[in-house]
């Protein structure tokens, strides 16, 4: 192996034009390892090595960069997707694992009886005819149980792929998240629903009642249930706002009348707001005709503050821009922020002051912890530079 001091002494006699690469050549001969500590210098000047390189990386292909970026941006949406996929079916595991556990109760139940009946004579013939019975709605019920979860199952996952898929078109957006969320919950329910009537009808049935009475008492429920107008019409509305998108479940909205606050459920007949006093507002389907949605996509904070006529607009105007760029900065709010705050400028002259307008482009339902944070600061550094809000200004002519 060749000494370092060699190329060393041969670096120093090179050209100053050939400096930068006698430089790199130095650092390549100072990597180069010792017979002792080859192994130790190659491990420690490797990390450092790669660090390096990434960084070069990143300076030199900013769309490159970019595209890291969003890509990482896209595998954290699908990671928590599928985190929130994963807890809906261990939340259907531990359901499926109630409901059979009340299934195996009733079962006992059924079985005590039954050995309760053999003890007497007079009445022993009565526990063939309750096992019988019991163990085939037992089965029965065990059987659409498993349906339903299994459904349960499929609906999740379905959803989960459908939500994954649309998110890698639109990774600025959190709605597939939230619909998907909203049409598990409306379409679970009403599987469960259904699989509950079934399985109403099939017990009763099994029993021995007769089965001509039986379908003209179902045809007769269906036929009041939907031929009934106002439950028609929120179902049919219900299904519209769905399939449309006005809102999902997180959204906060407002149907105008008071009636506004954070969707907290939505099936086919009603939709569930809580508002700020914690109240909640159950309406129904049918009487929701306009919506203004606050949190759809993205949200908006509309910033205006009136100055007094004495005091220098471009400087309140800067004063505003800079606590925009200061607050996006800010590690605890730069996630909150999209885009840069936009300055309207002058709104508004009038006796009451000068009114400037600001407008910052927030995540969904941000604009309000942004806004609150945004005025603070900018009162405080108003207060610090001496300028005045405004304060209405009446003249007063006295005629003799």
């Amino acid at each position: 192996m060749q000494d370092p001091r060699t190329h060393q002494n041969t670096d120093i006699e090179q050209n100053v034009s050939d400096t930068e690469d006698s430089s790199e050549s130095r650092e390549d001969n100072r990597a180069e390892p010792e017979d002792t500590e080859g192994e130790k210098v190659e491990t420690k000047l490797l990390p450092s090595l790669m660090l390096t390189k990434l960084l070069k990386l990143f300076q030199k292909k900013p769309q490159e960069q970019d595209w890291l970026a969003a890509n990482f941006n896209i595998t954290a949406t699908k990671k928590l997707l599928e985190h929130q996929t994963l807890i809906k079916q261990k939340r259907n595991i531990c359901q499926l694992f109630l409901r059979l556990m009340l299934i195996l109760e009733l079962l006992l139940l059924a079985v005590g009886l039954t050995i309760i009946l053999c003890i007497f004579p007079q009445i022993r013939f009565f526990s063939i005819y309750l096992i019988e019975k019991t163990l085939t709605i037992i089965l029965l019920w065990t059987g659409l149980t498993l349906i339903d979860k299994l459904g349960s199952f499929a609906i999740d996952s379905v959803l989960n792929r459908w939500a994954t898929e649309a998110q890698l078109a639109n990774t600025d957006s959190n709605r597939y998240t939230l619909r998907a969320n909203t049409y598990s919950t409306v379409l679970k329910r009403n599987k469960t629903f259904f699989t509950t009537i079934l399985g109403l009808y099939l017990s009763i049935w099994l029993l021995g009642f007769n089965p001509s009475v039986l379908a003209s008492a179902g045809f007769a429920a269906v036929a009041v249930a939907f031929l009934s107008r106002s439950l028609l019409e929120d179902a049919l509305r219900g299904i519209v706002i769905l399939s449309t998108d006005r809102y999902a479940l997180g959204d906060v909205v407002n149907f105008g009348g008071g009636m506004e606050g954070a969707v907290e459920e939505i099936n086919l007949f009603i939709t569930s707001l809580r508002n700020l006093d914690g109240q909640l507002i159950s309406i129904p389907n049918r009487k929701i005709e306009s919506v203004i949605n606050n949190t759809k996509n993205w949200s908006r904070v509309n910033f205006t503050i009136r100055i007094a006529w004495n005091e220098d607009i471009n400087q309140a105007i800067e004063i505003m821009t800079q606590v925009a760029a200061k607050m996006q900065g800010d590690p605890l709010w730069e996630d909150k922020f999209l885009e840069p705050a936009e300055i309207l400028g002058v709104e508004e002259i009038s006796n009451e002051g000068i009114l400037i307008r600001l407008l910052i482009k927030t995540q969904p339902s941000q604009q309000w912890s942004v806004g609150r944070e945004f005025r603070l600061r900018v009162k405080q550094t108003l207060d610090e530079v001496g300028i005045a809000v405004a304060l209405p200004h009446h003249k007063i002519s006295v005629v003799s």
